[in-house]
């Protein structure tokens, strides 16, 4: 074995232990087989759950919002159902076989979805890894599979409440597909693409870059008949899914009328920089392969030497960076990288072998391993990242304190505490990311909510700052501890 294949292969097998470690700690931190933990690993996780919980039970859809019988204008902005119709209802069919199963409340439903996704995390994994091997049989690609599958890029996205590695799974898979059946495509194989890659946009409607760039690599390759196959029977996908989806399906998952977009260049900046940290090794990988091509002073030459399979994953690399523009919006996180990453990681592989014959180049990628391995550890010693999500310790309190309330609740304080199973099941949860998004640039006493609360609207007001509203329909009824001991104030509306 040549000295510097030795060198890598230690480096990566130690980026698999700190890896494995701080999946480890953050993995027994936030799920319990023995108890419900309550925790939150990012924003609007909560938001997934009230979705999955409320098309479990059959009672609201995606025009839940119009069912408030509460007189608000540009109502998409109290949409609860951010993503697409096959996360939820995917879910919800397992939360209700698991709780059949292993007789559990519906306190269990963050743990079983966060079950949910780090089994398909695996899955994701595995098939990673094998196409990884597709592409260039390297005894590295277990620990390249592990380290962008399970490393710090995807974090806590690996055993969250959110959609992403749902939608990453049946991508991954279709280019798995991709792939294998590049010397053998025919039409069953090009069904069964299409298919995987429409379950990917069900789960998560911004999951358009592989059928993008299928779509555009078959035209580029003037396979025609297969251009022209996809394109309908993709587009035949998306108006059956309109006609026969729930109702207001598009509406909600498509900015909710604008009150979704929100551009920031500072916060995509720090994006950036997020994936940087965090994706270190493909970056360097990528800066190393075009001081290759550079260096070959050849472009042309260069393209020509490329097979079919790469060919495909520079035009996924290319329409990925899509991905990358959405996360000007406010609210983004990486998870915006994870197509880039999964692309770039792909032709990173391909080209390994020719970046080990450049000394330079190749102790410029062992450094960067190494260089990641000491970002991970900063996670460990509380620099950069979190070893443990937040964690909400009085549930149980704070469910006895607010049983007994009448419906519809505004629900003000803390995401977490206005789950249905918590606060009483009828709540509409009309305080949500894109509602905060919508009032922004407004004064307060002129938002909806402000309004309706002025008016008497609701039932019930629990809320964490006294002053913000006009009370003047309402009594205060009693306290309730928030998060860390705060005290949030139940108000019942005058009879």
């Amino acid at each position: 074995m040549h000295l510097f294949d030795k060198q890598l292969n230690i480096a990566f097998k130690l980026l698999f232990i700190i890896c494995l470690s701080l999946l480890s700690v953050r993995f027994f931190n936030t799920i319990s087989f023995l108890e419900p933990l309550h925790v939150q690993t990012g924003g609007a996780e909560d938001t997934s759950f009230i979705g999955i919980w409320y098309i479990k039970n059959g009672i609201l859809g995606y025009d839940h919002f119009l069912k408030f019988n509460i007189d608000i204008s540009n109502p998409n902005i109290f949409s609860l159902f951010h993503y697409n119709w096959l996360f939820y209802h995917l879910n919800s069919f397992s939360v209700i076989i698991s709780q059949k199963l292993f007789n559990l409340s519906d306190l269990w439903l963050p743990t079983i979805v966060r079950i949910n996704c780090f089994i398909l995390s695996f899955f994701s994994f595995w098939i990673f890894c094998n196409s990884l091997n597709l592409l260039n049989k390297n005894k590295l690609s277990f620990f390249f599979s592990f380290f962008l599958i399970f490393g710090p890029l995807t974090g806590y996205w690996v055993i969250s409440g959110k959609p992403d590695i749902f939608y990453i799974f049946f991508e991954i898979l279709a280019i798995y597909t991709i792939l294998r059946t590049q010397n053998n495509r025919n039409y069953l194989n090009i069904t069964i693409i299409l298919v995987l890659l429409y379950f990917s946009w069900s789960i998560k409607q911004t999951s358009i870059v592989t059928i993008s760039s299928f779509a555009f690599y078959l035209l580029w390759r003037k396979r025609f008949n297969f251009f022209v196959y996809i394109t309908f029977v993709f587009s035949i996908f998306l108006v059956l899914t309109k006609i026969l989806g729930p109702h207001q399906l598009f509406e909600s998952i498509f900015w909710q009328g604008g009150a979704a977009i929100s551009l920031n260049f500072n916060h995509f900046f720090k994006i950036f920089l997020d994936s940087l940290s965090k994706g270190l090794i493909v970056y360097a990988g990528l800066f190393c392969i075009s001081i290759n091509i550079f260096l070959k002073n050849n472009i042309s030459s260069y393209y020509k030497s490329l097979n079919e399979n790469q060919v495909f994953l520079i035009i996924g690399i290319l329409f990925s960076t899509s991905q990358i523009l959405f996360s000007f919006h406010y609210g983004s996180a990486v998870n915006y990288y994870y197509p880039f990453f999964i692309y770039s990681g792909l032709f990173l592989f391909s080209e390994i072998d020719n970046l080990v014959k450049n000394k330079n180049l190749s102790n410029l990628l062992l450094s960067s391993v190494y260089i990641q391995i000491v970002l991970i550890f900063f996670v460990f010693i509380g620099i950069k990242g979190s070893t443990s999500p937040i964690k909400y310790k009085n549930i149980k309190e704070f469910r006895k304190c607010v049983y007994d309330l009448k419906a519809p609740i505004l629900s003000d304080h803390k995401p977490y505490y206005r789950l249905p199973w918590i606060t009483p099941d009828n709540n509409p949860i009309l305080i949500t990311m894109m509602y905060e998004n919508f009032i922004k640039d407004l004064n307060f006493e002129d938002t909806p909510v402000y309004k309706e609360v002025k008016k008497g609207s609701f039932e019930t007001l629990i809320i964490s700052e006294r002053n913000k509203y006009n009370l003047e329909k309402y009594t205060l009824e009693r306290k309730c501890n928030s998060l860390y001991g705060a005290k949030v104030k139940i108000y019942i509306k005058n009879q």
